[in-house]
């Protein structure tokens, strides 16, 4: 389940030119909701291309 995001862009993506996601898990926070456990996880991703954040 997604619950929501931000998105910041640098620059734009070149049309053609390779790019590469880095994705990584900042945050983990467990909490009890009436159900049971959830999970909540921050993840922090970078798109690069050209050896530049975009």
């Amino acid at each position: 389940m997604f619950a929501g995001g931000r998105v910041e862009i640098a620059r734009p993506l070149e049309v053609g030119q390779p790019a590469e996601r880095m994705s990584q898990v900042s945050a983990v926070a467990v909490k009890q909701g009436k159900s049971g456990q959830l999970a909540f996880v921050t993840v922090r991703a970078s798109t690069y291309a050209n050896s530049s954040v975009r």
